[in-house]
């Protein structure tokens, strides 16, 4: 008989890669699908004691939460950077059809660089390196 073959997709790989797979292709051979690479934003933020730091997002949506040269209060960055992160995973899982677990790594390294700081100091979004 011809068996019960899976044909479901499955992701191979996560975001960067990190985590052992990439958005770019979904599914086990010979049934692979070619997806279009995840638009990537990587930010610098500039603390406001000098030290610089960079911010990981899959998505661009972050540019809407952090757009580059805003100054932000540390509480605002907060809110708005942990919103955007929230929002960049579902919009991967939307997308591929699994969230971006490094955006929860990224959150709280962002978390804990807050930590460091009073809510009403000042952080600049700097760039995209």
């Amino acid at each position: 008989m011809g068996g019960n073959r899976s044909r479901a997709l499955v992701p191979s790989r996560c975001c960067d890669g990190r985590h052992g797979a990439s958005h770019g292709v979904l599914g086990p051979w010979p049934w692979s699908v070619r997806l279009s690479p995840v638009p990537e934003v990587h930010l610098t933020l500039q603390w406001p004691d000098g030290l610089s730091s960079e911010l990981y997002s899959p998505s661009t949506v972050i540019l809407q939460h952090l757009p580059p040269g805003s100054q932000l209060s540390v509480a605002e960055l907060e809110t708005r950077g942990l919103a955007g992160l929230q929002q960049a995973s579902e919009r991967v899982r939307a997308r591929y059809g699994f969230a971006c677990t490094r955006t929860d790594e990224e959150a709280l390294k962002l978390k804990s660089s807050l930590a460091a700081y009073a809510a009403d100091q000042m952080v600049t979004v700097v760039s995209q390196p």
